[in-house]
């Protein structure tokens, strides 16, 4: 009888046990989301949760009333990362984490970059960093869930968009891409022995892109293509340097060479961008 009452006991103890800890799992209303972008250079991170429309007015409506802040998704606060400095809307923000309010009206939204990151869903106005002014736009497509994303990249930015039901916010943010390459490539440049093929390709690539030396391009090129001289993608960039340096010859000689390797590579997109250049450069001869 005893053995019967102490296995009962601990039965019972047992299934209280399972049911204070055990939990019920069940799908978020709101889920959380976290993106990673690269824009530039610059490494960005965004977490936020996002809500639905489920058949609701949002922006002037019961979910997002208008002249009101909103802490720009559901939960907590929107979190945003970034490892340097960068400009939003013109506005320059120190390399940190931030905390991403707004305040939606008809025709006008603020946005408030705050350094609280805490989580806190209500904004604490003493921490606002910077704020400014961004017109939302109509979207010709039903968003059912709130969204924020980065598009449109540049080398340089992107915009920074907040889309939900029928209205698109566009943030626009630039990076310093200019300051860190150039920092870089004159590290390199000091020490050219530490330096690789890539590196030299890097930088020529750079120089080419943005308008730069065109004479220290071709050298870097030069020396990229002596380390690997099977590299096509390396001549055909050395024969549009020689292009831009008004040497029409030697870019069509170069060209022929990229075209070559790369016919016997197969690889159809740098042989066609090699009879567009040569084509160009012949009728400049």
């Amino acid at each position: 009888m005893k053995n019967i009452i102490f296995g009962a006991l601990v039965a019972t103890t047992l299934a209280f046990g399972y049911e204070a800890t055990a939990q019920i799992t069940t799908p978020q209303p709101s889920p959380t989301s976290t993106v990673q972008q690269t824009v530039g250079i610059t490494n960005f991170t965004l977490t936020y949760s996002r809500p639905g429309a489920k058949g609701r007015t949002v922006f002037g409506g019961e979910i997002v009333p208008f002249d009101k802040e909103w802490r720009t998704g559901a939960n907590s606060a929107t979190m945003i990362t970034f490892d340097d400095k960068v400009k939003m809307e013109g506005n320059e923000i120190p390399a940190g984490k931030y905390s991403l309010f707004s305040i939606p009206s008809k025709n006008e939204w603020t946005i408030i970059i705050n350094k609280d990151v805490s989580g806190a869903s209500v904004r604490d106005a003493s921490k606002d960093l910077v704020s400014f002014k961004v017109k939302p736009q109509a979207l010709p497509m039903h968003v059912e869930t709130f969204t924020i994303g980065f598009n449109e990249f540049t080398n340089t930015g992107a915009f920074l968009d907040l889309s939900w039901e029928k209205t698109l916010v566009r943030i626009k943010i630039e990076t310093d891409v200019e300051a860190k390459v150039m920092e870089q490539i004159q590290k390199f440049a000091k020490n050219p022995m530490s330096a690789v093929g890539r590196n030299y390709f890097a930088a020529a690539t750079y120089y080419l892109e943005n308008g730069k030396d065109m004479k220290q391009a071709l050298e870097w090129v030069n020396k990229a293509a002596e380390i690997n001289p099977q590299a096509y993608w390396i001549l055909h960039t050395k024969a549009l340097i020689q292009g831009k340096l008004g040497d029409y010859k030697a870019a069509i000689e170069t060209a022929e060479a990229s075209k070559k390797i790369a016919t016997e590579q197969k690889d159809d997109a740098y042989i066609t961008r090699n009879d567009k250049v040569i084509a160009e450069w012949k009728k400049m001869k």
